[in-house]
């Protein structure tokens, strides 16, 4: 229904613009400033829909990651999750990297429900409107070609003698004469031949034919509305007012013209797609309007009433419409970020931090997911690496909220250590100007003029601003770090000496990246259960700057923005995974780990049990994981009538192995889905924590039936009892 939602909004403006024109315009003789009115009013009135002023809205605030995602050691830290080189509290001495604290987790358990047959798809009263709107355009669209095949035709069959810029048709036996675009049509019995031959001229010279193609073609797309019509003969009474007023000029006086019309009122007139001059129902008016006291100048600031209307209905467009189809803000809204200071891990000493001080996961509690009796519940932490280490993890370095200036400082500062650098911590200094831009750019603590240089040039070439006060004074840590832990001492990230940081080291920063090419930075809630409801998403555009979007907040015409303009979805269900990085250059970092949110994409019947089934029960390859290959397996299925699958088959190929383990997870659901009877397909992707990414789904995939992408990592949610049943059990029930 969109295109009906949006056709209305732009026919409420078109009614208000012609309102507008009827009480303030319709009796002033500035026919040209008339005619450029009711023009721009049909194109303002639908090109006002897809046009928002963020401003006028609500500021957004920016909620910090601390609120928002529990990091799996237990911390609350302000950071992105896409954070690929993190901490974990380091606690005590221990063998392992890995280990586990007992948990306890609530189960619940869906009752048995019969399942009603699930009925096939009917017509509703959109599809109804939708079909007679269809039809409507249609007869009038025929209507019209009927005309100009017609016009056309009588081009062809009469000789056409040409006279400098027309061409004029003379029409044997007739009376009439009317004009359309170069061509000038005359009955052999039409009086006055060369005053109506002037006035025909007027049409022609000012390409009045052009308006008149318009008005049909909007009146097509807009049948239904009565305005159109009306705003059509307004704009054909202008056209005629014109050529009154020009062709008097070349008579004897007014009244001899305004004679002239009296007693030639009742010649015949041509099509209505043309100019007629002979036209019964306009001569009144335009006789009134030849006697008219010309309108002065000062009539002309009535037409500035256009500012105003175009402001108010801006307004409305963004205020009194939810819809998905404002593609362009014309000043989007400022989010307001919390970032009063950056939060850190406060237990965690990385001045004593030694090789045989390693992991122990803490029970965490999730305050947000408490249930009724306001009991939060508690899980395990997983790993997955048993082997011992020499090395602690790396202390979690929070870029304090600043996403942008952190996000370009990835991307542009290039760290290539040599084998005996020893990297540093350089603090920089600096004031936000009114603009927020970065001024009295400073070095606080230096290491050496390597890294000096190398961090201040990326701060001077930033072209960006820094989301906080205006005049304050602020400082900011990199970290070059090269396995030595000692450039953490000082200017620990626990010690509140700046209000961000990030680390910089040679491992590339990996950016999560949306279907159109952007890069993003996503909160998705996974601890320990999903609640899709409270996604967010920072959007990096191409100048630096970015856009954030909250999945409870978002408005149909942002939801429409992230998909078609930035290629981003917000996920249907999440876990997130971890992976140790492998040895490169000869050296073992299993100290350092990567992380990756394993995001599906799936329609509200398939995103709790069946869900739930694969996640327990599909197998990642070994040989395929082994050799860090993923792939995409297009699954078929069939629903019966009480929602069972079968008939379950591979539509498109991943690979033998990828397509077993895909195939026998989807036949071994036992459940029931409410679903629309018939063959559906579900695009099954394995993905590695190391890529940073799910395989991309392709869109020849995404036809009838497609139920959605339901992704799989190499591991489990680094939680245990990790199920997703947080979400209201109204559409997919477990088979007793």
């Amino acid at each position: 229904m969109n295109w009906l939602h949006y056709l209305a909004e732009a026919n409420l403006y078109l009614a208000v613009f012609y309102l507008a024109y009827c009480l303030l315009l319709s009796r002033e003789t500035h026919y040209q400033l008339n005619r450029t009115y009711l023009l721009f009013s049909c194109v303002a009135a639908f090109a006002l829909p897809v046009l928002q002023v963020g401003a006028l809205k609500p500021k957004v605030q920016l909620i910090d990651p601390a609120t928002a995602y529990a990091m799996f050691a237990g911390q609350m830290a302000e950071a992105p999750l896409q954070m690929k080189l993190q901490t974990v509290p380091i606690v005590k001495t221990s063998k392992h990297t890995a280990g586990q604290i007992t948990a306890q987790a609530k189960a619940t358990q869906t009752p048995a429900i019969a399942l009603p047959s699930v009925a096939k798809p009917q017509l509703n009263i959109s599809d109804y409107l939708w079909y007679a709107y269809l039809a409507g355009a249609v007869v009038l669209m025929v209507i019209l070609i009927v005309r100009l095949i017609s016009l056309f035709l009588l081009t062809r069959r009469l000789p056409a003698v040409r006279h400098g810029k027309y061409k004029l048709i003379q029409l044997p036996g007739t009376n009439v004469a009317f004009s359309f675009f170069g061509y000038l049509f005359l009955g052999d019995n039409a009086p006055a031949t060369n005053t109506v031959i002037k006035h025909e001229l007027v049409h022609i010279r000012q390409k009045h034919s052009f308006d008149i193609i318009f008005l049909e073609l909007l009146k097509i797309v807009n049948w239904f509305n009565p305005f159109v019509y009306l705003l059509q003969n307004s704009l054909k009474s202008v056209h005629e007012y014109v050529a009154d007023q020009q062709t008097a000029l070349h008579e004897t006086d007014t009244l001899t013209y305004a004679t002239f019309l009296i007693n030639t009122a009742y010649g015949t007139g041509g099509s209505s797609i043309t100019h007629s001059f002979f036209n019964y129902n306009l001569l009144k008016k335009r006789i009134i309007m030849l006697n008219q006291k010309p309108s002065g100048n000062s009539a002309r600031l009535k037409y500035l009433v256009t500012l105003p209307i175009c402001a108010g209905l801006l307004c409305v467009s963004t205020l009194a419409f939810t819809k998905n189809y404002s593609w362009i803000d014309l000043d989007p809204a400022k989010a307001v970020a919390i970032t009063a200071s950056a939060i850190h891990p406060k237990h965690m000493d990385v001045n004593t931090l030694s090789p045989n001080k390693i992991i122990e996961p803490v029970k965490i509690t999730q305050p947000a997911l408490a249930d009724s009796n306001n009991n939060a519940p508690t899980f395990k932490v997983i790993t997955h690496d048993a082997a011992a280490t020499d090395k602690p993890f790396l202390p979690f370095v929070s870029d304090g909220g600043y996403h942008a200036l952190s996000h370009y400082l990835h991307k542009n500062i290039h760290y290539t250590p040599v084998a005996d650098d020893q990297g540093g911590a350089v603090v920089l200094g600096f004031k936000l100007d009114k603009d927020l831009k970065i001024t009295d750019l400073k070095v606080v603590h230096g290491t050496n003029d390597k890294l000096d240089n190398m961090a201040l040039d990326a701060f001077k070439n930033y072209k960006g601003t820094v989301n906080d006060d205006a005049g304050r004074y602020m400082e900011f840590t990199v970290y070059f770090f090269n396995r030595n832990y000692d450039v953490f001492k000082g200017t620990s990230p626990g010690n509140g000496s700046a209000e961000g940081a990030v680390l910089i080291s040679d491992t590339p920063q990996k950016f999560n990246v949306t279907s159109k090419g952007y890069e993003y930075i996503e909160i998705p809630y996974t601890l320990p259960n999903f609640d899709g409801t409270k996604n967010q998403v920072w959007i990096f555009l191409k100048d630096g700057s970015y856009e954030y979007y909250q999945k409870d907040l978002l408005t149909d015409a942002q939801a429409a923005t992230l998909k078609n303009k930035y290629g981003y979805e917000y996920p249907s269900n999440s876990y997130p995974d971890m992976e140790f990085l492998p040895a490169t250059n000869g050296n073992t970092d299993k100290y350092k780990w990567t992380a990756m949110d394993i995001n599906s994409h799936l329609k509200e019947p398939y995103t709790k049990a069946f869900y739930n089934h694969i996640y327990d029960n599909l197998k990642y390859p070994e040989n395929e994981m082994a050799n860090h290959k993923t792939a995409v397996v297009l699954v078929k299925f069939n629903l019966d009538q009480s929602g069972v699958i079968n008939n379950v088959g591979v539509a498109k190929s991943g690979g033998a192995d990828f397509d077993e383990a895909a195939v026998e997870a989807v036949k071994s659901f036992s459940g029931n889905i409410i679903d629309t009877e018939g063959q559906h397909t579900i695009a099954i992707a394995f993905c590695l924590a190391l890529d940073g990414a799910v395989p991309a789904i392709s869109e020849s995939f995404k036809k009838d039936g497609y139920v959605g992408d339901l992704a799989h990592g190499e591991h489990k949610s680094v939680y245990e009892n990790v199920h997703f049943n947080s979400h209201k059990p109204s559409v997919d029930i477990d088979k007793k």
